[in-house]
This record gives C-alpha cells, structure tokens and sequence, in this order.
C-alpha cells in the first residue's frame, strides 16, 4: 500500500517542481527584459531607421535611372553641339595682347581686264608689348568688313642712343662754403634756419660766396 501512494505522489511532486522551474525562469526572463528594455528600445529603432534610409536611396536611385533612361538623346545631342562651338571658337579666334583696326578711308585702284588692284596707305602707331605678346592689326575695307589680319609679336628690343645738343652754357667751377655755428650763436638765432631765403647773404661766410650767384641754405643740427 504504501509502494502504491509513493509510485502515484511522485508523479505530481514531479510536476510540482518542474512548475516552480518554469515560474522561476519566466521570472528570471521578465526581469532580464526590464533591465535590457532601453538598449532593446535603441537597437529597435536603429534598425528602424536603416530600413528607412535604405528604401530612400533606392528610391532616389530609380528615379535617377528613369530620367536617365527619358533623356539620352537630348544630352547627347547637347554635348555634340558644346564640342562643336568649342571647336569654332578655338580655330577662329586669335590670341592677341592688343588689337588695331585699321579702316579703308583713301585708297588707289587700277582697273584690269578682269579684275581691279587696289593699294591703302595709311600710317598708325602702335603700342610695343611687352616680349612674346601679340599686336594685331585687323584690317577693315570701307564697308567695315574684315580683309585680312597682321600679328606682331616682339621677340627683343634694343635701345641706340643718338647724341642731341639742348643748349650752350659758358664753362665754370662749383664752390662750397658752409660754417657749423651753436645755437644761438652768431647768425643762429632762434628762427634762423626757418627764415633763411637762398639768395641771403650770411656774415659767416667769405666774401667770395656772398658775392658770387649760388644757393644758401641753412639746417638745424641734432645737438
């Protein structure tokens, strides 16, 4: 009788134990989660946010696609045209520093058979650039339509002095007196030097240097 209650209590305890097991882990769980709960709630939105940036660059790129796939040809046709204009400009134009027109206004034609010869004279001056810059003179026929282009460029420059008389003088020689006096002594009163003229005559000096045509000047010293 009693291996009989043992055999049909052992069961229940069984299922007793495994119970109080169970609570204890689901326990052990809920308290985990409430201390993981905000690193948990960051991860989650992390992800959130990856999810939604990755949809809006893939976005962003299909439509970068469609419209390249709308507009090929227009973008073809433009770059050809920009490649054509560059082309144009880089043969027709003409690296100049400074640029002359010269107009037809007189000129002297000799008619032919066939044909007429006409020749312009005309004189301009031009302006010297510095070395290895172009000048260049357009020239316009009286209609003021271009007839031809002349390019000057100066490659070296040399100077020839050429001798020229201005004027006569009669031979001389240069004198020079001067007199260092204190202040306040003799002519070096207290506003001497402010009121000294070049033509005065100063009792320091000789009588060779008042008497004869020259330059007087006084400075005050730094004792």
């Amino acid at each position: 009788m009693h291996d009989l209650l043992g055999a049909i209590l052992q069961p229940s305890l069984l299922v007793t134990r495994l119970m109080a097991i169970a609570a204890g882990i689901a326990i052990l769980c809920l308290f985990i989660i409430a201390l993981l709960q905000p690193t948990l709630r960051v991860i989650l939105f992390v992800l959130g946010l990856s999810v939604l940036l990755c949809l809006l660059l893939k976005k962003e790129s299909t439509k970068i696609t469609s419209n390249q796939k709308d507009f090929p040809v227009h973008t073809r046709h433009r770059r050809k045209l920009l490649l054509t204009i560059l082309m144009i400009s880089i043969k027709t134009s003409v690296s100049c520093s400074d640029v002359v027109t010269i107009k037809a206004t007189d000129e002297e034609c000799v008619q032919h058979v066939k044909y007429s010869t006409c020749s312009i004279n005309r004189v301009t001056i031009v302006t010297l650039q510095p070395l290895n810059q172009e000048t260049c003179l357009l020239l316009k026929s009286t209609d003021d339509s271009t007839v031809g282009l002349i390019t000057i460029r100066l490659e070296g420059m040399h100077f020839t002095c050429q001798k020229k008389i201005e004027f006569f003088t009669r031979d001389h020689r240069f004198y020079s007196d001067s007199v260092q006096r204190c202040r306040f002594a003799g002519s070096c009163s207290s506003e001497a030097c402010d009121n000294t003229r070049s033509i005065d005559k100063i009792s320091e000096f000789s009588n060779t240097a008042n008497n004869h045509i020259g330059y007087c000047f006084c400075t005050a010293s730094c004792a």
